[in-house]
C-alpha cells in the first residue's frame, strides 16, 4: 500500500509481477505469495482473474484492521500450505464486528 499522508490517500499497489511475468514461462506463479489465492496456489486456476483480486483485497482489509498478515509462516512452503489449507484465524484481543 502506499500511503499519501497529505490527501488522506491510500493506493493499493503490488510489484511482486513487475520483474517475473514472461510470455516464456506462462506456468510460472506470479505474484506476492502471501496474497495469492487458495486457487492459484492449488492449480485450480490459471488466469489471473477478479477473484483473485478480490481475495487480495481481502488480504490487505485483514492486514489493516489486524496490523498483521493472516498467512505468514516461517517458509515459503509454510505458508503456501496455510493459504491452501485456509489456515487463519482473527486476534482476540482486537474486536470486530460480526
Amino acid at each position: 500500500m502506499l500511503v499519501n499522508k497529505e490527501q488522506n490517500r491510500v493506493k493499493v499497489a503490488d510489484f511482486g509481477i513487475s520483474g517475473v511475468a514472461d510470455a516464456l514461462n506462462p506456468d510460472i506463479d506470479i505474484g506476492t505469495l502471501r496474497y495469492m489465492a487458495p486457487e492459484v496456489l492449488s492449480h485450480k486456476e490459471k488466469n489471473n482473474t477478479a477473484a483473485v483480486d478480490v481475495w487480495a483485497c481481502g488480504i490487505m482489509l485483514y492486514c489493516m484492521v489486524f496490523g498483521k498478515l493472516p498467512f505468514a509462516e516461517h517458509t515459503p512452503s509454510a505458508t503456501t500450505q496455510a493459504i491452501i489449507n485456509l489456515n487463519y484465524s482473527f486476534p482476540k484481543n482486537i474486536l470486530v464486528s460480526p
